[in-house]
């Protein structure tokens, strides 16, 4: 609940809020036992790159039932609403995920929101509006 407040709080002028153009779901909150090997990938903070770049050595193996909501596919707009760095460099970045050579499904994990356009709006838009110097401080505020 904590990534779909700070996106959907978000809001500039009367330009409306995150909610308005894109639809927002949790990820996957993972047991460790499910990190092993079972044909799906784990997407997280390991992923977030702190200058906002998607990085492929973060994957982690995951088996695990998850919701539709949490797969993502090459293209998806990832945003980080927890961080482990002291700078809180990542947080509230927006990536776009990057299946890569990578076999098999692809689940954001509960330290990222997954956020997709609604019909109408494209997801470089969604991209920019998240990568806004306001989107960051909001995120960073928050």
């Amino acid at each position: 609940a904590h990534g779909q407040l700070l996106l959907s709080r978000f809001s500039e002028g009367d330009a409306g809020t995150v909610d308005d153009i894109a639809t927002i779901a949790k990820g996957y909150s993972y047991k460790s036992a499910e990190l092993v090997e079972g044909g799906g990938w784990l997407v997280g903070l390991k992923n977030v790159g702190r200058r906002g770049e998607f990085r492929a050595d973060g994957f982690k193996p995951l088996n695990a039932e998850v919701k539709p909501s949490q797969v993502v596919e090459n293209g998806d707009l990832v945003v980080a609403h927890t961080d482990l760095t002291q700078a809180r460099e990542v947080i509230g970045r927006p990536v776009r995920v990057r299946r890569g050579k990578r076999e098999g499904t692809l689940v954001a994990s509960l330290d990222l929101a997954v956020v997709r356009p609604k019909p109408g709006v494209s997801v470089e838009y969604l991209q920019a509006i998240l990568e806004s110097p306001a989107f960051r401080e909001h995120a960073l505020g928050y």
